[in-house]
């Protein structure tokens, strides 16, 4: 909490908006503190997690990583996905709270340097008050979705050339596993926990231009949308239900039994 708490209030800074209120309280935070120290395991969802709580000074031998899943079955691609056309916009999607913890005002600033025909973004999940301002400024043609049903989001990964996750802080997300598994490229940050099969589709948190060079990258080679969406589709097709729960067995089979006096 205290890692999103951080980047947060860095973004507020850097855009003039007030500071939320503190995500925990200090008798939450203390509480979650003591957790951490009774625990002899820490079962985690990413490396990002991992990460964290090495440098709050927790040991690297009581953390585990055991990465979430993508219901292939219903995650799917479509039968056909249509390369972009260079005289057509890049049709962006973000999927999630439109909000500053998802990064919305960097994604926002980045979609404003895309060049040639531009792009036009999907924005699905609840928007809040403070960042109206920021889509009523941005210069492409722009659509928000406040809720979509599994059905109607799939459509939506199918219908899009990239997903972006401009994320602040998320220990995992599942939007961008879901959107490889229908066959879409992501860009995700640098604070975002979701696997991706490149490093080069992670970029720097906080940063428009990083976003707006992946994005120039897929516009100016619209061909690596349809490559890369091949690419991800077989990646997250091994982030599997299957995979996760004889993952999620290995921290508990490797505890010794404690033996309670009779």
């Amino acid at each position: 909490t205290r890692f999103l708490q951080e980047g947060i209030e860095r973004a507020a800074g850097e855009f003039g908006l007030q500071v939320p209120r503190m995500l925990d309280s200090p008798a939450m935070a203390e509480r979650k503190r003591l957790e951490r120290g009774l625990a002899d395991v820490l079962v985690l969802c990413s490396e990002l997690q991992r990460d964290i709580y090495l440098a709050e000074g927790l040991p690297a031998e009581r953390l585990q990583v055991v990465p979430l899943w993508v219901d292939t079955e219903f995650w799917q691609p479509p039968p056909q996905r249509e390369l972009p056309a260079s005289d057509r916009p890049l049709r962006i999607l973000h999927a999630g709270a439109v909000s500053l913890t998802k990064g919305i005002p960097y994604l926002v600033e980045a979609l404003d340097q895309v060049e040639g025909a531009g792009v036009e973004t999907t924005f699905v999940g609840p928007l809040e008050t403070d960042m109206k301002p920021f889509l009523k400024k941005l210069k492409s043609p722009a659509r928000c979705l406040a809720y979509c049903p599994r059905p109607q989001l799939r459509e939506l990964y199918q219908n899009h050339d990239v997903l972006v996750m401009s994320s602040l802080g998320d220990s995992f997300g599942f939007v961008a596993v879901e959107a490889m598994a229908c066959g879409l490229p992501v860009i995700v940050t640098d604070r975002c926990g979701a696997p991706v099969p490149d490093p080069a589709w992670r970029v720097p948190a906080f940063s428009a231009a990083a976003i707006a060079a992946r994005l120039n990258h897929y516009r100016h080679q619209p061909e690596r949308c349809l490559e890369d969406g091949r690419v991800a589709r077989a990646f997250a097709g091994r982030w599997t239900s299957r995979r996760y729960r004889d993952s999620i067995r290995r921290p508990y089979d490797a505890l010794e039994p404690t033996i309670l006096p009779s």
